[in-house]
């Protein structure tokens, strides 16, 4: 639990599928920052949602978890294109479902801070300057592009990642119907009253080889963008600072996907 903005209430969100062990950097994550986390399960696999329950269990108080199973067509006998497809179709739908939660628990319990992440993304060590300088500032919505990391923590794969906006000032009116891309979600839309930062988060997609190969079929390129640079760092990626991150994003030391052995020593250490 955090040690900073104690008198405010920070509510983290995630909506999930079938992300596996990957998901414990998110749960780890928005525990250490936030007052309660809500987590949306859609039709997952039985390993992640045996790691939520797991966590719900030890933090009972704080983790409430959902499902979408009531309001959206089953995945059952689809293939993993159709499933894809239908993500994106009712991504809105399913995001609601997140927020109807938060907003359930608002009614008792005022919300400050609603801090919405993927399922397969974690924080730096930078995201308590952030969220102190955002509470203080007149800004309702902080934008953040992420770090990518391939195979290993250590490794940053420059892939070119559009920010996303990650962080609200709550309004009881958020919805995520109808959807926008890069999370920019009504009515915080309507007047872009943003910032936008660097560096903050961690996007673990493609850590294991397991999500790797999973996410690969899903948007129907197995192999992925085989042209990002690899760069290697001597610290876990979740503890660059942004002037770090920049360096090693910037650098012209690299090695390209495509031409990787898998050896991590073979890739250039930038820091």
């Amino acid at each position: 639990m955090r040690n900073y903005l104690k008198d405010v209430n920070i509510v983290g969100g995630f909506t999930c599928w079938s992300e596996g062990e990957i998901i414990r950097y998110a749960i780890e994550s928005l525990l250490e920052h936030c007052n309660v986390v809500f987590i949306t399960c859609d039709y997952s696999d039985d390993k992640t949602k045996k790691i939520v329950e797991e966590y719900r269990n030890k933090n009972s108080d704080r983790i409430f978890v959902g499902d979408t199973s009531a309001r959206l067509p089953s995945t059952e006998g689809m293939n993993l294109a159709k499933i894809w497809e239908r993500a994106k179709k009712f991504c809105g739908q399913l995001i609601e479902s997140n927020f109807d939660m938060v907003k359930e628990y608002h009614k008792k319990h005022p919300v400050d801070i609603l801090i919405f992440l993927d399922s397969d993304e974690m924080f730096t060590v930078n995201i308590q300057n952030v969220l102190e300088r955002f509470w203080a500032s007149k800004v309702d919505t902080v934008f953040i592009k992420p770090i990518e990391v391939y195979s290993d923590i250590h490794i940053i794969a420059n892939k070119g990642l559009v920010s996303h906006a990650k962080i609200y000032k709550f309004k009881e009116d958020i919805t995520a119907i109808p959807y926008s891309q890069q999370n920019f979600y009504l009515p915080y839309r309507r007047n872009r009253n943003i910032w936008k930062e660097s560096w903050n988060f961690v996007h673990l997609a493609r850590l294991t080889e397991i999500n790797r190969k999973l996410r690969g079929e899903l948007r129907q390129k197995p192999h992925g963008n085989m042209m990002a640079k690899l760069r290697r760092v001597s610290k876990p990626a979740y503890e660059l600072t942004p002037a770090e991150a920049e360096i090693v994003d910037t650098s012209e030391k690299f090695i390209r996907i495509k031409d990787w052995n898998g050896d991590i020593n073979s890739v250039p250490l930038i820091l």
